[in-house]
């Protein structure tokens, strides 16, 4: 009889690991939903600012230093430029 009281303290550790595993797998994956959302925006916000073309001056003879840049540092994290 002992061995049989084993075998059920042994699944029922085995079910709330299972348990615990699967609520971890699910914030998991709530985690990289959240990440890829993030890197997304972040990408989209990298690319607008690496168009050329937002850069166009806004009123004659003022430039800022993002104007000047005309999204260098951007196309740079996006890996479509070396860095200077």
């Amino acid at each position: 009889m002992m061995g049989h009281y084993n075998q059920k303290t042994t699944l029922a550790s085995l079910n709330r690991k299972m348990a615990f595993t699967k609520r971890k797998l699910r914030e998991c994956e709530f985690d990289k939903q959240q990440l890829e959302k993030e890197n997304a925006q972040l990408r989209e916000a990298l690319e607008f600012y690496a168009d050329t073309k937002t850069y166009f001056p806004q009123e004659d003879n003022v430039c800022s230093h993002i104007t000047m840049d005309y999204g260098a540092k951007a196309r740079q994290a996006l890996g479509l430029e070396s860095g200077s």
